[in-house]
């Protein structure tokens, strides 16, 4: 193992997310314009580099990949339904902190940190295992998402139910008829009356809350997250590109160039961004978190290339990227649904630092 192309690697990408963490610190960027960054990273850098990273490989050598991706696949939505069923069963977490941490054990930084990392180290084949494995992380979020709206939305309901006004109404008729068994008829008419008013405004109030939750269908919401991102899009059009037999000229090749070689820099000025963002907590979540993220998914990515006999020049690579960061994406989504945001953004800290370790441990297990 090359020592000092390793520390030419790691050092850039250390500097850059401790630029992006005193930014952060020091309030240089606001909420808006850190999102932009990561907007600018993930939405448009990133798959343009991936997008002429998936036309460089040659055909022949794509046509061989069908097994690694069958195996990226299990080892990312397969084993986040694993996880997530696993987190359900054991009843340790709450639901939507269950989804939390299934998703951060399956998916990882790789869009982030894959090109910075890898490029240095091995080369331009990375690109192309860094392409095959965003997409598949772009098909363990629509599941992710799905389940996080479906458990979103049966707590609203809840919650609605429980301060629904007719259920209120009802207890108030039934007290007032405890505390006063002897009023007259007359009285006794004006409450029934007022209790059938209540009900009355009460169903089209009822009705509204929920249409509102059918409005927010979980299935759609996921779908839409996973399958409008252009990360899942771009290599996939750079591979039809390729299977086609089309070259893609070298102007336009340059022109989707320019844009990305913005991404490494930008994304992990960003992720440091996100870390000043989030308070930073040390527990026994975080410390058994952040050791199964550089760990468990490596370790089943690794039997799954032996079960399945892969053979493929981009599989140390992707051994490598499974024991990356958590992805930035897990934070966005803690802090979006309210579970876990303090462990997240640790686990991401924590993580991130333990990349002085796990890279060269990889490389060294893959060799």
């Amino acid at each position: 193992m090359n020592i000092g192309g390793l520390v030419g690697a790691l050092v850039p990408v250390f500097f850059v997310l401790a630029l992006g963490f005193f930014a952060g610190k020091r309030n240089s960027f606001d909420a808006d314009q850190a999102a932009g960054l990561s907007k600018l990273a993930v939405s448009y850098a990133l798959p343009a580099s991936l997008f002429v990273g998936m036309t460089t490989i040659p055909k022949d050598l794509l046509l061989q990949q069908g097994r690694l991706v069958f195996a990226l696949i299990l080892s990312h939505a397969g084993f986040f339904l694993v996880a997530w069923a696993c987190f359900r069963l054991a009843k340790t977490l709450s639901s939507t902190a269950a989804i939390i941490y299934a998703l951060m054990l399956s998916t990882s930084a790789t869009p982030v940190f894959g090109l910075a990392v890898l490029q240095p180290l091995l080369g331009p084949t990375s690109s192309g295992a860094v392409g095959l494995i965003a997409l598949a992380i772009n098909l363990t979020v629509p599941p992710a998402v799905i389940l996080l709206e479906m458990d979103a939305a049966s707590k609203l309901q809840a919650k609605d139910l429980a301060l629904s006004p007719v259920s209120g109404s009802v207890k108030m008729g039934s007290a007032s008829k405890q505390q006063h068994p002897t009023a007259n008829s007359t009285k006794n008419l004006t409450a029934s009356t007022a209790v059938m008013l209540l009900e009355m405004d009460a169903v089209p109030k009822q009705q509204q809350i929920v249409s509102s939750l059918t409005r927010q269908n979980p299935v759609l919401n996921g779908l839409k997250a996973g399958f409008q991102s252009p990360l899942l899009w771009a290599p996939i059009l750079g591979i039809a590109i390729v299977l086609a037999g089309y070259h893609l000229p070298k102007v336009v090749a340059s022109c989707f160039e320019l844009i990305g070689s913005t991404t490494s820099g930008v994304a992990v000025f960003a992720v440091g961004l996100v870390l000043a963002a989030h308070p930073i907590s040390l527990s026994r979540a975080v410390l058994f978190g952040t050791l199964g993220r550089i760990t468990v998914q490596s370790a089943v990515l690794f039997a799954l290339l032996h079960l399945l006999h892969v053979v493929s020049p981009f599989a140390r690579e992707a051994l490598v990227c499974c024991s990356f960061p958590l992805a930035t994406v897990v934070v966005l989504f803690a802090a979006r649904y309210k579970s876990a945001e303090a462990e997240s953004a640790s686990m991401l800290l924590f993580s991130t630092v333990a990349l002085a370790v796990t890279v060269p441990a990889m490389l060294w297990l893959s060799r």
